[in-house]
Parts: structure tokens; C-alpha cells; sequence
């Protein structure tokens, strides 16, 4: 019997973290396992590390992307977090992409979901979860959570039902990357977007403009940055 993993990653240092929580299969040929990126565009990915399955621990693995310059998301210090903390979880729901009403560009489109911190707890062997108030339903466990500084506070992993979220805590995620001696760096894509979107938003377009076509070059499959090329050269195109 394999396991097939559909969750949400996100990476550090040339890894990505995914939650495990799957559904069991029985499968006869050789599992496939790919990455999904928002152009739509597969990778295959090896896994690195891998915690326990849903409901009997820390069910967090990392796994290898054979990519390079890509973003990165800073891990939070968990132990800073406060309760009533806002938070955004970012993920896929299945239930969009299961339905017949939408097309299949919205397959690959993440949500973004707002919610408070409601309770720090511990499972029974003394791993410190959060829970918050968002609803996240099934297809966005392994999807990070991030504070107002869009760092990442932890990884959504389990619920007995939509109306409870929890999380694996970034200090826990930090443990599986030090096993696997990787480092929570940003690299020159994080770097540029972000001066890029300091220039935009003082309306200096042309320069904002060389900022996004760079980090075009270092990782073309950056999921935003064509829309910042796009507005600054309506923009420049029409004297501004």
C-alpha cells in the first residue's frame, strides 16, 4: 500500500515543507509525485524527512524541488505569538478544485483566508499546536500561516472538522529543518520582488519595472510578478 500526498508546500532553502496527511490508496504502478506550480508547470520532488501520519504526531516532511532562486517564507519565533495575533492561512481548497463549476486555471490559484489566534495547545506527547479561527477545509492541510509580518507562525495540519483549525507551531517545523540541516534563509528573488514593490508603490515605475524583470529572469516561475510587469508597463506606456 502508498501513500499519495495532495497537500500544500511551501520552501526553505531549496526544500519544501508539506504536511503528510493523505488518503491511503491501493495503487499497482509506480506513484508519481509532482509538485503543482501556479503556471501550471510539474515538478517531480523527493522527500527529504518525513514526521508521522495525520492524528499520531507531527505529520510534517520535507521534500526536495529540484529548482533553483526559488521564494522563500521566513519562519515566525512561535514562541512570540499571542492569542487574538491575526493570521492569513494560504492554501487550495478541495473543494474548489473539485468542483465542475470552475475552470482549471482555478485549480492552480491559492486562497487566502484571515483568522485570529484562539488557543495554544499540546498533543499528548507534548507537541505545542495553535488553533485559530479561520475555516480551513479539506485540501489545504500543509499550507502555511502567516502573522502581519508574512512570516510564517505554522503549518496547518488536523481538525475533527472545518470549524477547528490547528497547526504544527515554526519552532516544530524549524526542528524537521535542522534534522535536515537545512537553514531558513531568503534569497535574491525575495530581495528584488520586495524592492520592486517598494518602487511601485512610490510610483517609480521604470526601476520597479528592471526589479520585476529580474526576478522574472532568477525564477520565471514566479506566480505574481507577471501582473507588476503588466501594470508598470501600462503605466510607463501612458507617460506616467
Amino acid at each position: 500500500m502508498l501513500r499519495e500526498d495532495l497537500a500544500t508546500q511551501f520552501e526553505a532553502d531549496g526544500q519544501t515543507l508539506a504536511d503528510v496527511e493523505a488518503e491511503l490508496k491501493w495503487i499497482e504502478t509506480k506513484p508519481i509525485q509532482l509538485v503543482y506550480l501556479p503556471n501550471q508547470e510539474q515538478l517531480p520532488f523527493e522527500i527529504i524527512n518525513s514526521g508521522a501520519i495525520a492524528g499520531e504526531g507531527k505529520d510534517i516532511s520535507i521534500i526536495k524541488v529540484n529548482v533553483i532562486n526559488a521564494p522563500t517564507l521566513k519562519l515566525a519565533e512561535s514562541n512570540q505569538v499571542k492569542l487574538l495575533d491575526s493570521v492569513t492561512v494560504v492554501g487550495y481548497p478541495g473543494l474548489v478544485e473539485n468542483s465542475s463549476l470552475f475552470n482549471d486555471e482555478s485549480f492552480y490559484k491559492a486562497s487566502f483566508t484571515r483568522g485570529q489566534v484562539s488557543a495554544k495547545k499540546n498533543l499528548k506527547d507534548g507537541t505545542p499546536v495553535l488553533q485559530i479561527t479561520a475555516p480551513v477545509p479539506k485540501g489545504n492541510s500543509g499550507g502555511p500561516v502567516l502573522n502581519d509580518n508574512g512570516e510564517v507562525i505554522g503549518l496547518v495540519t488536523f481538525g475533527p472538522d472545518d470549524n477547528f483549525t490547528f497547526l504544527f507551531t515554526s519552532n516544530t517545523i524549524q526542528e524537521f529543518l535542522d534534522s535536515a540541516k537545512i537553514n531558513n534563509q531568503q534569497g535574491l528573488v525575495n530581495q528584488e520582488y520586495r524592492q520592486g514593490l517598494q518602487l511601485y508603490s512610490e510610483g517609480k515605475y521604470t526601476q520597479a519595472l528592471q526589479k520585476f524583470q529580474l526576478v522574472k529572469r532568477l525564477f520565471p516561475q514566479h506566480s505574481e510578478v507577471e501582473s507588476y510587469l503588466d501594470k508598470c508597463q501600462v503605466i510607463i506606456a501612458n507617460g506616467n
